[in-house]
Order: C-alpha cells, then structure tokens, then sequence
C-alpha cells in the first residue's frame, strides 16, 4: 500500500494521538483528516510543527502546487 503524506506525519510524531496533541486538536480530528481529506490550514500547522520535513506542499499538492515547485522558488 502506498503510505500517504499525513500517514508520514502521523509516523514523524509517533501517533495519530501525538500528532493531535502537537497541533492542539482532538485525536479524532487526525482521523477525520484521513477520510475526509486535509484542511490547508492544517497543512500549514504541520508543516511548521515538523520543521518543515513535511511540507505542506507534500501533503496538498493539489493546493499548494509540488514541493518541487516551492524548492525553485526558494533557491531562485
């Protein structure tokens, strides 16, 4: 099975529990996130709580385009 962006978050905190606890939300909402799909503002929040190993762009690409493409602007 291919692993999902927010499964590697989920593994970079250790839990579905820990990941909610870093972001200050209720473990059930990590849950939803994975049937519901991701909030971008939630994408943002983990991006910034994993120090930026999961990008934002790599868990919504269809909203905040490839990581490839945000590595270009940075290095431009």
């Amino acid at each position: 099975m291919n692993e999902q962006p927010l499964d590697r978050a989920i593994e970079f905190f250790g839990s579905q529990a820990k990941l909610a606890e870093a972001l200050d939300v209720e473990p059930m909402a990590v849950s939803h996130w994975k049937t519901r799909g991701l909030p971008p503002k939630r994408a943002i929040d983990i991006e910034e709580a994993t120090g930026g190993v999961i990008s934002r762009a790599d868990l919504l690409p269809e909203f905040f385009g490839t990581p490839e493409k945000h590595q270009d602007r940075q290095i431009a």
